[in-house]
């Protein structure tokens, strides 16, 4: 009896022992539980604290280097209001190109003299030039750098794209009329109305092109560039002088002599009489 009341007892006592531990696990796998919701929690709110200060530093314009010289919002102003006021005339800008090739190279020693004699009579006087030139401590220390072209291309405004090679390049030289066109151009301008219905006139007479507009956009030793609105279309034509012009004169001679030919009247011939013979 007592043996069976000994191993009763301490049965009862390990299942106490149990309840108990069973109990205590429970309390430890809930508190567990709480941590790590508790944990989650935290992690949830230093996620937000993270995204709110990343908007924060995407939002604080004060923050980019623009800002130094251009607020976005009057960047944006000024862009509006340059597309807005900008409007391409095609017709008085025709669509040249060129397209050239080349290669970056440090200027020879040469070029380097022939560069910075020329940076130094046009940013100083002569006065400073000479001091300089005779103090040779005084250097800028900057080096200068060559495009050495090796390919141009010519897209022209009629559409034709040709090659120029680099020597005949080099060896052109400019019009002769080239720095007086931007003078003859405006003076014909002046003439009003009656310029460009001659304009209209000569397309039709000379190329078989009835235009609705007509704009004089060139002038040189050997022509004229014209651009048109025939339609919908919109091209350049060119019209060549008689001969060369040698001179400003002759050019605005030989550009009035093509708008304005003269008509050279015809005198009508006496009608014969034959004698009868007797």
């Amino acid at each position: 009896m007592l043996n069976e009341m000994e191993m009763s007892g301490s049965s009862e006592a390990d299942f106490t022992i149990d309840e108990i531990s069973n109990e205590e696990s429970d309390d430890d796998d809930e508190d567990d539980e709480e941590g790590d919701s508790d944990e989650d929690w935290v992690s949830i709110l230093e996620d937000d604290e993270d995204d709110f200060d990343s908007s924060e530093v995407l939002t604080d314009w004060a923050t980019f280097e623009t800002m130094h010289s251009s607020h976005p919002m009057y960047f944006a102003k000024r862009m509006t209001e340059v597309i807005s006021d900008t409007h391409l005339d095609w017709m008085v800008q025709p669509s040249n190109g060129l397209v050239i090739q080349s290669v970056l190279r440090p200027a020879f020693n040469e070029e380097n003299s022939v560069v910075r004699k020329n940076l130094l009579d046009h940013q100083a006087g002569i006065d400073e030039t000479v001091e300089i030139q005779k103090d040779g401590s005084r250097g800028t220390g900057a080096t200068f750098y060559k495009l050495e072209m090796i390919d141009i291309q010519l897209v022209s405004s009629y559409g034709n794209q040709s090659t120029v090679k680099i020597q005949d390049f080099r060896r052109a030289r400019p019009d002769v009329i080239a720095h007086s066109a931007v003078q003859i151009i405006s003076r014909f301008r002046a003439g009003g109305e009656r310029n460009t219905q001659a304009l209209k006139s000569l397309c039709w007479r000379l190329k078989g092109i009835q235009v609705e507009e007509a704009v004089l956009t060139g002038v040189d030793s050997l022509g004229i560039d014209l651009r048109v609105c025939s339609g919908t279309q919109v091209q350049t034509l060119r019209f060549a002088f008689n001969m060369r012009a040698t001179s400003e004169y002759s050019a605005e001679r030989q550009l009035h002599d093509l708008l304005f030919p003269r008509t050279q009247k015809k005198i009508p011939k006496k009608p014969q009489t034959h004698q009868k013979e007797c």
